[in-house]
């Protein structure tokens, strides 16, 4: 799991788009991985809650002071600038596999 603050990959109208620079390190990580082992990427920066259809791609910064606007397409199922939340990834104890990934709003409830 890539773990940061600026995201490689965002969903269409994002306030914070991703910059060259983040996107050539994320991806010259990846490349330098097993091609065996699943790589995910989750960041903090966009002030939104967003998940890829691909499920490797994550967005889980609705914590800060303030939303902004983002939009869906087929790549950004899911965007979520309403609600605070966090994100909570579910993994294997046997082989580290993703098991489940969901948003949860600051109150426990489900949110996707």
């Amino acid at each position: 799991m890539l773990i940061g603050h600026k995201p490689a990959h965002t969903p269409p109208d994002s306030h914070h788009p991703a910059k060259n620079s983040t996107i050539r390190m994320f991806s010259a990580i990846g490349s330098n991985i097993s091609k065996s082992i699943q790589v995910y990427e989750i960041v903090a920066h966009n002030h939104i809650m967003a998940k890829s259809s691909n499920d490797h791609w994550f967005i889980s910064g609705a914590g800060g002071r303030s939303h902004y606007e983002a939009s869906t397409n087929s790549a950004w199922p899911f965007v979520n600038n309403k609600d605070y939340g966090y994100l909570q990834i579910k993994i294997s104890n046997t082989d580290g596999k993703v098991l489940s990934t969901h948003f949860y709003g600051l109150d426990g409830r489900l949110i996707h």
